[in-house]
């Protein structure tokens, strides 16, 4: 049985050597950025319409940790796209390892789910932005 509550961690990942891409596991470090609590104590994550509660859940407790709005950061003004990028692949690594934790076969695919939309809807975004 799941506990009542959750603690969903945002984890940023950094690079010790500072390398852009390939680096071996070994050269990359983590630091914890922020924890929120979220409360399960009213889901059962094996009912479909719980576990896509819980993936909203987790998503917002991912936004709340990870930093908020990108546009707030003191990189946003130099360097928009990438502290934009930042904060995504934050949430994402935060609600993915959440998911992973708790487990269970509705969740995954409630959470596999809402990752689709969300791409469909990023591409929407895209195609109106030009």
């Amino acid at each position: 049985m799941l506990s009542a509550q959750f603690k969903i961690l945002a984890v940023a990942v950094m690079t010790m050597l500072g390398c852009a891409t390939a680096c071996k596991a070994s050269d990359v470090k983590f630091d914890l950025i922020g924890q929120i609590r979220v409360d399960l104590s009213d889901l059962d994550p094996q009912k479909p319409t719980d576990a896509r509660l819980l993936v909203e859940r987790l998503n917002d407790a991912a936004y709340r940790a990870c930093g908020g709005d990108p546009r707030f950061h003191d990189r946003y003004q130099s360097r928009p796209q990438e502290t934009v990028e930042a904060y995504r692949e934050c949430r994402e690594n935060a609600v993915e390892r959440a998911v992973n934790q708790i487990g269970g076969t509705t969740l995954v695919q409630a959470y596999a789910e809402s990752r689709r939309k969300g791409v469909a809807m990023a591409a929407l975004d895209q195609s109106c932005s030009q």
